[in-house]
């Protein structure tokens, strides 16, 4: 089968990889599939997709290699330090980060706390907090 077999379970990572558990063990739907498929991973390697998608799971799309394997064919495929992949035009972006941090420094002119920001914003420090309100 040539087409990618999509994870429909519960995913980790934001959501671009499934997560399965096998014998027991939680851990990507990827690995458990490579497991099922062709045995256990040698120690020090990992389950890479051919196909670039995290959530498929079709033995056929995965190989094995090291973690420099794996950036190396993301990087021979046009993947990795793309200009136009930075910040809010990152794949992985969530939102207009611009957009985000005017909003953050509205409510802290509202009077909104540093605690009150970073629940609101799901920041995870203070400091973090800071260089936005300072940007």
């Amino acid at each position: 089968m040539d087409d990618c077999i999509i994870w429909e379970g519960p995913t980790w990572s934001g959501g671009r990889y499934g997560m399965d558990r096998l014998n027991g063990k939680s851990m990507g739907a990827h690995r458990a599939s490579w497991i099922r498929t062709y045995g256990q991973i040698p120690d020090g390697l990992i389950v890479c997709h051919k196909c670039d998608n995290g959530l498929c799971v079709n033995p056929n799309h995965l190989f094995i290699g090291t973690h420099r394997d794996n950036m190396q064919d993301c990087k021979n495929k046009g993947r990795m330090n793309r200009p136009d992949q930075k910040g809010q035009n990152n794949n992985n972006a969530h939102e207009n980060l611009d957009e985000r941090n005017q909003n953050i420094k509205t409510d802290r002119n509202n009077g909104l706390s540093y605690y009150e920001l970073c629940r609101k914003y799901n920041i995870k420090s203070n400091g973090h907090l800071r260089n936005i309100l300072i940007s």
